[in-house]
């Protein structure tokens, strides 16, 4: 990222300093970040003074002096609290780095006061300032009272994140008093500065580590902020495009196919709009400065407001806050228009009516205007710029808000196609399906549910929305799918070209429904022609074809699948008759001048059609986790840290394979089992005294819960717990990210594994609970038949209970391991 450097730069007025009595080699220029809560401002503060400024109104940076050295102190303390989007740190920076260098970054932190804010502290500095800021970053513990400063070793073996942010800087540290007015403890954090320059070959924190050398040329263009981005794409994304670009060259001279059909062939004149869109929007798709779940969580002002427009600057932020919410209408953000008034031309004669009708009126500034960003690219420019967690948390709020989800994912500058089924892991759904006359509840992961599938694609430009249509199949009160007639969208789109979107029908066990199964609906958006690959793998993974005909057709597709024994369903623009097809289930419906209601209506009587008669023919059911089985696209969950946390995941999940599910807790957790029952009914008991002598009563109950926690300290270490310490612990063996792909594959798999009885007593629970209802309209039954059904109910509850508790038994492993629930719930 470049910055602007300063047009001018002021310093304040230099009182009670000598600057002709210090050379120049002597001084040293630090920035301060952290908590102002870490501090004492006042007149005895040495490094900052009286009063808190924010760095956006001081004039930076403040100079002092320490034992006859001159210190610039840069204040940007509270700074990294604010918006993650739209801080004023570009500007800042251009302030601090424009003319001189910085020599140290200092973390104030207060002794035994660690927030939330402080543990991401050194996350937002890297997302600032780069990765290389860490060997310049020192960590500067305040304390109130002297004491205070003794127990500091103590802190750090008590806090495993604080340790580890220690790590991260090299385990540099110094502690001061919180008013910081001692001289010698001043004089003291310059010396270990000093160190930490001679440790980093006399280099300091400059300009050329903030931008990369290539982008250094044009310092003064605004657009110029994005200058690593851009680098990053040169050095990384073009090369492999030019990759790609070779094999389809090769692929085409064999072929016979020319450039028209090489997905590179239409990135050329998007890339600068895609980068211009991105520039507006904030966001990187540099894998360092990516969005994390940490950055989408945040409470900020704006979280406490929620408005229907906001500014372009601000639509990923609002976009993220509106769908960890919740909210279904997150998409349809609006940009608010400049106050604009009619426009009346200035004319000295009425003219006619041809010429009122056919004249095109010119806008009032000269110039065209410009149309708003499409809420699908809000959506997918946020997907392409987050790390492999967030675009987790995303992809579950959309299923969580009925919409449609992305299956195959394009990259916008080397078109490699993406298939992001770790996105997937952590949705479930839960349908209700009619099997002889018996209502059952399934529930099941998303990734492993198989089910038929219909693709809709569309050849050519075409008079009707695809999505639309689509949309009206699997809700008709909601659109699933994001079109041309939802609100904020406009005929530009950068980032939705070969995108593949897919979204369920769920039946819900009501006469109502549509079909009593389950069926996938993927949507391929764009023009097929242009998108060869992905109609290849979803032709063939499909159940069904649908087919939207346009103006140009490419007839060797149709051909081919015209040809072939799956259901093809063409809708024809251009023709305005009703459903027909052949026996070969090879059917044409009309859609032009036709009530979308009728289109919807003959569509799914086709669907239906085609699902019940291919039956006799071997159709391949779809599953989301056969894609990764498909060449020429990647997978997310190949990558080496994914790998490494679910191989560790998957050794504690064939220990518990081992044991019948209501086994496990007992055996693998028993403190938590009766024991820990036993020691909470007796912890009950202690604030629940009654009698005459309450004194020795509470003396017997407290011995009672010291024998119990004696009990409990005899089982030791299960291995299951050893195989959980072994990861998280870990320092050499599992990095950071490995650790969460960990603790994240570990919840994913414990749902898989409970996920089975879990449905099925889910469905004994409504079969007896439905006959409940039913003894009771029934007042002549006997009293023991009822008794008997409920005494069933209770053992149903009972398993449960039982179930949940194993789903949720990373939590309590969490809990079990002494110093791990700190750093598992930082991590998740």
């Amino acid at each position: 990222m470049a910055f602007k450097p300063p047009k001018d730069h002021h310093y304040p007025p230099k009182t009670s300093i000598s600057e002709s009595s210090v050379s120049e080699s002597a001084s040293l220029r630090v920035v301060l970040f952290g908590n102002t809560s870490a501090v004492s401002f006042g007149d005895e503060n040495i490094l900052l003074g009286e009063e808190h400024v924010h760095p956006q109104q001081a004039k930076l940076p403040r100079r002092t002096e320490v034992s006859g050295r001159v210190v610039s102190v840069i204040n940007l303390l509270d700074l990294h609290e604010g918006d993650m989007f739209l801080d004023p740190m570009e500007d800042i920076i251009g302030q601090l780095l424009g003319e001189n260098s910085i020599h140290s970054f200092i973390f104030v932190l207060q002794l035994g006061h660690f927030t939330d804010a402080d543990k991401v502290g050194l996350e937002w500095l890297q997302r600032k300032f780069g990765e290389g800021v860490l060997q310049f970053v020192m960590i500067l513990f305040t304390y109130e009272r002297e004491e205070d400063c003794d127990t500091i070793i103590d802190d750090l073996k008590k806090n495993p994140v604080l340790e580890q942010l220690l790590q991260k800087c090299g385990s540099r540290y110094h502690t001061c008093s919180k008013n910081m007015s001692s001289q010698s403890e001043m004089r003291k954090l310059l010396e270990l500065i000093d160190h930490m320059i001679t440790e980093n070959n006399h280099r300091c924190y400059t300009a050329e580590l903030y931008n990369p050398a290539s982008d250094r040329k044009d310092l003064q263009d605004n657009k110029d902020k994005w200058g690593a981005y851009d680098c990053f794409l040169q050095q990384h994304d073009m090369d492999k495009m030019s990759h790609v670009q070779i094999e389809k060259k090769e692929k085409g001279k064999n072929t016979g196919l020319g450039a028209a059909h090489d997905p590179l062939h239409h990135l050329g004149g998007k890339i600068n709009d895609i980068n211009n869109l991105l520039l507006s929007l904030q966001l990187t798709t540099n894998k360092e400065q990516k969005l994390k779940p940490a950055d989408a969580l945040q409470i900020l002002a704006q979280s406490l407001s929620c408005k229907e427009t906001c500014t372009e600057q601000k639509l990923v932020q609002t976009f993220l806050q509106r769908l960890l919410l919740g909210d279904y209408r997150a998409r349809y953000i609006s940009v608010p228009e400049a106050d604009s008034k009619l426009y009346h031309e200035e004319e000295d004669d009425a003219p006619s009516f041809e010429e009122f009708i056919s004249k095109k009126s010119a806008s009032p500034d000269g110039e065209s205007s410009k149309d708003p960003v499409h809420p699908m690219d809000v959506q997918m420019a946020v997907f392409h710029c987050s790390d492999h967690f967030l675009k987790q948390l995303i992809v579950t709020k959309l299923s969580q808000c009925q919409y449609a989800l992305p299956l195959l994912v394009p990259n916008p500058f080397t078109g490699e196609i993406e298939f992001p089924l770790w996105t997937f892991r952590q949705i479930k759904k839960s349908w209700k399906s009619i099997d002889t006359n018996d209502m059952k509840t399934i529930i099941r992961p998303i990734c492993e549910v198989e089910t038929p599938m219909v693709f809709f694609f569309r050849t050519g430009h075409i008079s009707s929305s695809k999505s639309h249509l689509m949309s009206r199949l699997i809700n008709e009160k909601h659109n699933a799918f994001f079109h041309r007639n939802c609100p904020g969208s406009t005929t530009d789109r950068l980032l939705m070209d070969g995108v593949v979107e897919i979204a369920w029908y769920f039946p819900s066990g009501k006469s109502t429904d549509r079909i009593t199964d389950c069926v996938a609906f993927c949507n391929l958006h764009g023009d097929a022609e242009n998108h060869k690959k992905q109609l290849e793998i979803l032709t063939e993974m499909s159940s069904v074809n649908v087919v939207v005909v346009g103006d140009t057709t490419n007839a060797g597709i149709l051909q081919k699948l015209y040809g072939g024994q799956k259901p093809l369903i063409c809708l024809l623009c251009d023709d305005d008759s009703g459903a027909r097809g052949t026996k070969r289930l090879k059917y044409k419906i009309g859609l032009k001048e036709r009530n979308q209601a009728a289109v919807s209506e003959d569509l799914w009587k086709t669907i239906k059609e085609c699902l019940s008669k291919s039956q006799n023919i071997a159709q391949p059911t779809f599953r989301l986790v056969n894609l990764c089985e498909k060449s020429g696209i990647t997978t997310d969950e190949n990558n080496p840290e994914c790998r490494k946390g679910k191989e560790a995941t998957l050794e504690i999940i064939q220990l518990l394979k081992a044991k019948e599910l209501p086994c496990i807790k007992k055996t693998y957790l028993p403190c938590q089992g009766e024991l820990w029952h036993e020691w909470s009914t007796k912890n009950k008991e202690l604030y629940r005294l009654h009698g005459t002598n309450i004194e020795m009563q509470s003396i017997e109950i407290k011995d009672n819960m010291k024998q119990i926690r004696t009990q409990q300290s005899e089982h030791g270490l299960t291995k299951l717990m050893e195989l959980f310490i072994q990861t998280v612990k870990s320092e050499h063996c599992f990095s950071p990210i490995e650790k969460s792909y960990f603790l994240k594959w570990l919840e994913i798999m414990l749902d898989d594994f409970t996920a089975d009885d879990l449905s099925v007593l889910h469905h004994e629970c409504d079969k007896k609970w439905s006959k409940v209802l039913d003894l009771k309209k029934q007042h002549n039954e006997s009293k023991q038949l009822k008794d008997d059904s409920h005494a069933e109910l209770e053992m149903i509850s009972e398993k449960l209970r039982e179930t949940v508790e194993v789903k949720d038994l990373d939590c309590r492993l969490a809990i079990s391991v002494p110093g791990s629930f700190s750093y598992v719930a930082m991590m998740l």
